[in-house]
């Protein structure tokens, strides 16, 4: 107890203000509690208010907004509440512009779709972006849409970072029995080629299938899965610092398209093989060292519940929105009128886990904290990662990697407006240690080594019309012949690619320029598990046996140290260093898990901040209500210990010893695991007053969203979206 007369309380009233701005929520409302005088000045200051409510809803300042700091405030309870009682302050419906696509993606504030060369079909050739709105009285912004002239295979974003859409491509080659994939990077605001990009445009690799693609953006450092459809291969995790357009370490196995930032630099990546999470480490560019040298490291292992005999995963998917940011900076393209933005590391992270067994198909949705996930790092990881040294050298821009001319087939399509939204956001200083680009802002650089295009003439006049005229024969021949048969042989394409290499050869390693990872050729060059010291009768070891019988360790190729050190180099001892694997009962009842064999089509884009989003299976025949599950710890405790409960608030999970019951901590194994799984992360379950017919729902930061589909089958087409707005 601090004394009223205390010299402490002499000073002005802004001073002892300004210095407990700088504690802690914990900090705050211990002081608060200290003595009468502490009380006064927090229940007075704005400013100590909104510093806690802040942490308390899991959100970030936005140190760009003009807003007053009791706006601020005012709008942060209004959204509070508005969540707390699940009552929207608006609605409306958006029908969807263009002919819809399967691919897709949500934002905090737009929602994005693939756009159908022509209507009904697989051809993708545009990508069309949709600004939902934040106000009631808000006019709807014309949709854009960016049109391309190659079969667009998946996309990604980063738009609040870094005002970023990476869209993958796939074209046919001279060589008919191979397929370039291709990454464009562009200005999401004006669909243009991303400035800040020396290389908008980067070749990935040659394939012989067609391909599914997972992409993920933090910072400079952009991540990519390129997974075989029909098991074939190539099965792989490539990274890439897409400001510079270099390769970072070598192409590695993924065979799953799941990944996650923890942080800019720690990569997520459920791995089926060895039925664990990895963690690995992604080094920043270093001046003077080649990126292809940056080691990528595996720091940790986390073991998923032990599978059931028979069973086996089918496919993860993960998401945990939103994505971190480089020095964890607040998103700088972020509307500058909102003055919040969630926490990415108060955020949860949603997997989605399918099963194939003897009996039947099963799915469950595990649930767990971004923090939590950081804190299982083993400690002391970081003295362990040994980087090269910067070399003596300097780069001439006339050695740079340049785009090949088939940038110019990238083209934006967008009504006129006058309002200036619409215009590029300003753009921010290159730091000390980034080397701004020597390319004028949206130049189209060329190559003379590029392969010769069919179709290399710039197409900047093609409109939705010409967009239906396109026709890549044998890439629709592909995407009609992975349309009806799934199981359709194929084999890694690599092998042959040898005139595409040597036409870019010294290019930087833009050209995927690596023999096959299953080569008996490595098999030498692998260590043993006993040269190691490792029993392989370890069930959570991530060791694989491939194909041709070669054992090596999951993530282990050449030219990346996942997990497998040189001796002597990165551990303490002068040993080889292994990562340890956290066992599941360690860390699993940190984390909640559900059956979802009861939801609606479950897209991954079903949370953002700390709440998941879903809706009954039976919703597109019965209206049903849409249920919230919100794991904000605050949130809950406030709940459980309020005698006042909200109307829609259906049941606190996992609070309490009345609710610690099997029903609330434990997930049916359901025949897929050794035994139940037991959760206790705890959450409110709220659902709406109103009941909805929508084919599935979403979530972003301010919304809910509804997708209307054009049929009644369970894959049809959106036909549109419908916004349920909370703040």
């Amino acid at each position: 107890m601090i004394p009223q007369n205390s010299p402490f309380f002499k000073l002005p009233s802004e001073i002892i203000t300004s210095i407990l701005e700088n504690l802690s929520l914990h900090g705050l409302v211990t002081c608060k509690q200290t003595c009468k005088k502490f009380k006064e000045l927090y229940d007075s200051s704005s400013q100590l208010q909104y510093i806690a409510e802040l942490e308390i809803a899991g959100m970030k300042d936005n140190p760009y907004c003009s807003m007053s700091v009791s706006e601020r405030l005012e709008s942060l309870r209004k959204r509070e509440d508005a969540w707390a009682a699940l009552q929207p302050d608006f609605s409306a419906t958006i029908a969807i512009p263009k002919a819809p696509a399967g691919i897709y993606d949500v934002t905090p504030n737009t929602y994005l779709l693939g756009v159908a060369a022509i209507p009904n079909e697989i051809l993708t050739l545009g990508i069309q972006s949709i600004t939902l709105p934040s106000n009631a009285d808000e006019a709807l912004a014309a949709p854009s849409v960016v049109y391309m002239t190659k079969h667009i295979v998946d996309f990604g974003t980063s738009i609040e970072e870094h005002d970023l859409l990476a869209a993958v491509t796939i074209a046919s080659t001279p060589d008919h029995r191979l397929f370039a994939l291709e990454l464009t990077l562009f200005r999401h605001s004006t669909g243009t080629l991303h400035d800040q990009a020396e290389k908008p445009v980067i070749r990935l690799m040659q394939v012989d299938t067609m391909v599914s693609i997972s992409i993920e953006i933090s910072g400079e450092n952009l991540a990519i899965i390129v997974s075989a459809r029909d098991g074939g291969g190539p099965d792989e995790l490539h990274i890439f610092n897409w400001k510079k357009g270099t390769r970072k370490g070598d192409p590695m196995p993924a065979p799953n398209l799941g990944l996650c930032y923890l942080r800019e630099d720690l990569l997520l990546m459920p791995e089926i093989e060895s039925h664990t999470l990895a963690i690995m480490h992604i080094p920043h560019s270093i001046p003077g060292v080649d990126d292809k040298d940056l080691p990528i490291s595996l720091i940790t292992q986390l073991a998923l519940p032990p599978l059931a005999p028979g069973q086996r995963i089918a496919y993860v998917q993960c998401r945990c929105d939103p994505s971190p940011t480089a020095g964890d900076e607040y998103p700088q393209y972020s509307p500058k009128n909102r003055p919040f933005f969630n926490d990415p590391r108060c955020a949860i992270m949603v997997m989605e886990m399918v099963f194939f067994g003897l009996e039947a198909r099963k799915s469950y949705l595990a649930f767990m904290h971004r923090s939590t996930l950081l804190d299982l790092l083993p400690g002391g990881w970081e003295s362990k990662i040994k980087l090269p040294e910067p070399k003596a050298t300097s780069e001439s821009a006339s050695s740079r990697e340049r785009a090949p001319e088939s940038v110019q087939e990238a083209v934006h399509d967008s009504p006129p407006s006058d309002d200036s939204s619409s215009e590029a956001p300003p753009q921010p200083e290159p730091s000390s240690s980034e080397p701004a680009s020597t390319q004028p802002p949206n130049s189209i650089p060329t190559d003379q080594g590029a392969p010769e295009e069919s179709n290399a003439e710039p197409t900047n006049a093609l409109g939705a019309e010409g967009a239906q005229d396109y026709a890549d024969e044998a890439v629709v021949t592909l995407l009609n012949q992975d349309d009806d048969d799934d199981d359709g042989g194929g084999d890694d394409g690599d092998d042959d690619d040898d005139d595409y290499e040597d036409e870019d050869e010294d290019d930087g390693g833009d050209v995927d320029d690596h023999d096959s990872f299953y080569s008996a050729e490595d098999h030498e060059d692998l260590p043993s598990a006993q040269e190691l010291g490792i029993s392989l009768n370890n069930e959570a070891l991530a060791w694989n046996t491939v194909t041709d019988g070669i054992m090596y360790p999951i993530l282990n190729t050449p030219g990346n140290t996942l997990g497998l050190m040189q001796d002597g180099e990165c551990a303490l001892d002068g040993g080889t260093y292994i990562p340890p694997i956290v066992d599941w009962s360690d860390w699993g009842p940190r984390t909640r898990w559900l059956d979802a064999t009861k939801f609606a089509s479950v897209y991954i884009t079903s949370t953002a901040g700390q709440r998941f989003v879903r809706i009954d299976k039976n919703s597109r025949t019965q209206n049903s209500p849409i249920r919230i599950l919100d794991f904000n710890p605050y949130h809950v405790r406030k709940a459980h210990l309020s005698n006042e409960r909200y109307l829609c608030t259906d049941r606190i999970v996992g609070v309490g010893p009345e609710e610690l019951q099997d029903e609330s901590e434990r997930c049916l194994s359901g025949g897929v695991f050794t035994e139940d799984i037991v959760s206790r992360l705890p959450y409110i379950e709220s659902s709406t007053e109103k009941y909805h017919g929508y084919d599935a729902v979403l979530l972003d930061e301010q919304r809910i969203i509804g997708i209307i589909n054009a049929g009644p089958e369970e894959f049809s087409s959106v036909k549109d979206i419908a916004i349920l707005h909370y703040g």
